[in-house]
């Protein structure tokens, strides 16, 4: 059975019409005790299963851990990290409750330390996320009546476009920089 061994959003790309994932096994390449040596301390290892950073070979419940990670993330906005965890139902309140409950158990199953407690195959991970997006996709959205305290929100930047360009310009609040952007 083949692992990727090395997921990580900067191996991902997707576009309107496919998602690419790129450097393949590449973690096989080397040596796993070279390779675990290169990824500590860096931003991807957040992204490797603990088995894989304790040098164990990388397997298919490998992949599974790292792709809960970049789902979790990009779900919340939010970086996980093992020593301040959350669930996804905290940043994502419109869920339905229901919907939240079985998004946090998919991606705490998916993060388990035993690779063993982890779905076996990717597909099996993929199938159940597909279930769940189809039954939220047929729920009605939970109202929220105000925004949660704790919950971060996060405003948009002003736009301002510069006519006869394609040039945008963004204006963020924080810090009153303004940023200028090719508009694709």
């Amino acid at each position: 059975v083949t692992a990727h061994g090395n997921l990580h959003p900067y191996n991902i790309i997707v576009q309107p019409d496919v998602l690419k994932i790129t450097d393949f096994a590449i973690a096989k390449t080397i040596s796993t005790e070279h390779f675990v040596k290169v990824q500590k301390g860096s931003l991807q290892e957040r992204y490797l299963a603990p088995e894989v950073l304790s040098g164990e070979m990388a397997t298919p419940a490998s992949d599974i851990f790292s792709l809960a990670m970049i789902m979790a993330e990009m779900l919340t906005g939010k970086l996980y990290k093992s020593n301040d965890p959350y669930k996804i139902s905290d940043f994502r309140a419109e869920l339905p409750e229901h919907i939240g409950a079985k998004l946090d158990n998919l991606f705490i199953r998916s993060i388990d330390p035993k690779p063993e407690q982890r779905h076996r195959k990717v597909k099996e991970f993929f199938s159940e996320l597909t279930a769940i997006i189809e039954e939220a996709r047929s729920a009605p959205p939970r109202t929220v009546s105000k925004p949660d305290s704790e919950t971060p929100q996060i405003q948009a930047p002003e736009e301002k476009r510069t006519p006869g360009s394609n040039i945008v310009q963004k204006k963020s609040e924080s810090n009153k920089k303004v940023t200028s952007l090719p508009l694709i």
